[in-house]
């Protein structure tokens, strides 16, 4: 095989790789799915023992993968006054999206966190528990230290079945309610 050849047969390979991986990534690109989810009602200031309820508005696009369902999930963050970390964690399947355009709404008790988030259905499902886990993430703060904050982060995610994420957050000043 001349040069010539040589270069000619090694310049068709590259093009072969740079074709066949400009198609895997359409393929993978493909496969995510674009989401959105937003807090309509988020609220500035609370008391730490108000039930709040709160809409979450969320969709859930439908490219050539399958995208639903969907998993909403909710993360809490507690900070003190001068917004050190006191604890965070996580709540998973807060509710399931089975639709490309959903309204969910839930009830939060920011400093109730046996009973922290309920799914409001028709069904009343229990709610749900939320563990909150010091900095180091391996032992679950005490009810005291997290009556402390002087705010909350919320933040809900959605999770599409076939790859993609979204995620948006409120943050609420916690209002003390002993004077």
């Amino acid at each position: 095989m001349s040069t010539s050849e040589c270069s000619t047969h090694v310049y068709r390979i590259v093009l072969l790789v740079l074709i066949l991986i400009s198609f895997a990534s359409a393929l993978s690109a493909q496969d995510v799915c674009p989401t959105e989810i937003a807090f309509t009602n988020p609220k500035p200031n609370v008391s730490g023992i108000d039930r709040l309820n709160l809409n979450l508005f969320s969709t859930v696009s439908q490219p050539a993968g399958n995208c639903l369902p969907a998993e909403i999930r909710l993360n809490a963050a507690f900070y003190d006054a001068e917004q050190n970390l006191i604890c965070s964690g996580i709540i998973e399947t807060i509710a399931v999206q089975t639709v490309n355009v959903q309204s969910t709404n839930i009830e939060v008790r920011p400093l109730n966190l046996a009973e922290f988030v309920r799914l409001r259905t028709p069904m009343n499902p229990p709610p749900k528990r939320l563990f909150c886990m010091n900095l180091e993430g391996n032992i679950e703060v005490a009810q005291a230290d997290v009556a402390r904050a002087a705010s909350v982060r919320l933040r809900a995610t959605i999770l599409p079945k076939s790859g993609g994420i979204a995620t948006s957050e409120v943050i609420m000043a916690l209002i003390n309610q002993r004077n």
